[in-house]
C-alpha cells in the first residue's frame, strides 16, 4: 500500500523534528502556534522577520525544511495536521506538552 503525499511529507517532518536541535524546535514550536492560532500570535516583527529582503545568504537547510513544512502544511486537512502531531507525540511528548500550554494561553483562558 502506498502512502499519499502528505503522508510521505510528515514522514520527512517527522524525520526532519527528529534531527532538530533544541532551538530549532522551539522556532518550529512558534510556527506551529502561529499557524493553530494565526490572528492571535503573529506580529509586525515576525512578518519582517519572514520577509528578509536584506538576505545576502542561501537559506539553511532548516530554513528550506521550514518553508517546506508551510507549503505542505497549506495542503493537508486537519485530519492530517492532528496526525502529524501525533506523531510527533510519539517521539517528543514535552514538545507537543509545550504546544498545547502555548495554544491555550491563546485562548485568554486562566
Amino acid at each position: 500500500m502506498s502512502l499519499s503525499n502528505a503522508e510521505q511529507n510528515m514522514q520527512c517532518v517527522v524525520h526532519w523534528f527528529s534531527q532538530w536541535s533544541d532551538f530549532q524546535k522551539s522556532d518550529f514550536l512558534k510556527d506551529l502556534v502561529a499557524k493553530a492560532v494565526p490572528c492571535k500570535v503573529s506580529t509586525l516583527l515576525d512578518a519582517m522577520t519572514a520577509l528578509d529582503v536584506s538576505r545576502n545568504k542561501p537559506l539553511s537547510i532548516f530554513e528550506c525544511q521550514m518553508k517546506l513544512f508551510d507549503q505542505w502544511f497549506e495542503e493537508w486537512t486537519d485530519k492530517e495536521r492532528n496526525a502529524l502531531m501525533q506523531q510527533l507525540e510519539q517521539i517528543d511528548t514535552d514538545f507537543v506538552a509545550r504546544f498545547n500550554e502555548e495554544v491555550a494561553k491563546t485562548s485568554g483562558q486562566p
